[in-house]
This record gives structure tokens, sequence and C-alpha cells, in this order.
């Protein structure tokens, strides 16, 4: 996996999955148990989850992975999530809270598009 490179990750566990694991060891190395149950497991699951830590574990077994920090695609794809709540009905207040940030940011973030999320990750 590239150092910076999320999109493997994404594919095998989801967004929400990668994110968490992101928020909890940004520019570390994680070792993938060769198995459900082996070494690290219990590290993996209470970080990603069992059904993402399986899903890991099936598809990458024994691997090293190094865990980007990638602020920037993290704020891109809450931002994308955030917009996708507020389409299925969710309240702004409500995503706010969610995410804790204020409503007026919620109301900011739905303002822009996906290529100024790309644009902001540059800095």
């Amino acid at each position: 996996m590239a150092r910076a490179d999320l999109s493997p990750l994404i594919a095998v566990i989801g967004a929400a999955a990668c994110a968490r694991l992101v928020a909890a060891r940004p520019g570390q190395t994680m070792a993938v148990p060769a198995r459900p149950a082996g070494r690290g497991w219990g590290e993996l699951v209470a970080v990603v989850g069992d059904e993402a830590a399986a899903m890991l574990v099936r598809a990458m077994p024994r691997a090293e992975l190094y865990i980007p920090k990638n602020d920037g695609e993290l704020i891109r794809l809450r931002n994308a999530r955030i917009r996708a709540q507020y389409d299925a009905g969710q309240s702004a207040r409500a995503i706010a809270l969610e995410h804790r940030l204020t409503e007026r940011w919620v109301y900011d973030i739905l303002g822009r598009s996906d290529e100024d999320d790309a644009q902001l990750a540059l800095f």
C-alpha cells in the first residue's frame, strides 16, 4: 500500500473503519494477524470492530500495514459522509452532534463541492 493511499484499505474494510484505524494509529505500522484470534487480533478488533477485522484478515493476512496520518483524506471522507447524511434526510443539528462540529460548519461543508474538499486536502 502506498504511503498516503488509503483506497486499498477502504476497498477492504470501508471508509468508516478506515477512518477509525487512521484516527487510532496515525503514522504507524500495524501487523494484520494471520487468522482471527491470532496475535494482534484483539487490538485490531478494538480499533475497527469484529466485521472489519475479519475482512482485513481474509484479504491481507500477515500484512504489515503502514497507516498514513492522511488528515486531508479523512476530512474529505468525513465531508462526503456529511453530505450523504444530509441528502438522506438527517438534520444539520444531528450531523453536527455526531461529528462534533457546529451547525454552521456543517452548512459550510454542505455548500462546498467534493472538488473544493480535494483542494483543501492539499494544504
